[in-house]
């Protein structure tokens, strides 16, 4: 069993929520129009780390970041569209570490909108001693 993180996409009105290990899709109005370097910044991603431990998130994507976040600590950053994942590393002491990853997700946006995605790492389960490819 592999450590659920959930995600919760809002596109424009409409609310999409994903599991881990699910295919990701967004319902949004279509509009072939480019995005603008001001609706760029308003895609946001939020972390939200409900894990019990700390956890050091690489996000990797367009708007490749890393976050550290306490145990029930959440953070929002804002990205880019393009399709990320996230590798995970669980715990405080090194010789402790646990690790585990993030299915694939989408950040759309068009011309007329953009997303507020949500990212919960929320149990236990499903940790590797080694770092997850």
């Amino acid at each position: 069993m592999r450590c659920l993180a959930r995600r919760t996409v809002l596109v424009a009105a409409a609310v999409l929520v994903i599991s881990a290990g699910a295919a990701v899709s967004v319902a949004s109005a279509q509009d072939p129009a480019p995005p603008t370097a001001v609706q760029a910044a308003l895609n946001t991603l939020t972390v939200e780390n409900s894990s019990g431990d700390p956890v050091r998130a690489e996000l990797i994507g367009p708007s490749a970041q890393v976050l550290e976040l306490e145990d029930t600590e959440k953070r929002t950053v804002n990205v880019a569209a393009g399709e990320y994942t996230m590798q995970l590393r669980y715990g405080k002491d090194p010789k402790a570490y646990t690790y585990g990853k993030v299915a694939p997700f989408k950040i759309e946006q068009t011309g007329t909108t953009y997303m507020a995605a949500t990212v919960t790492i929320d149990c236990n389960a499903g940790r590797s001693p080694e770092p997850i490819p």
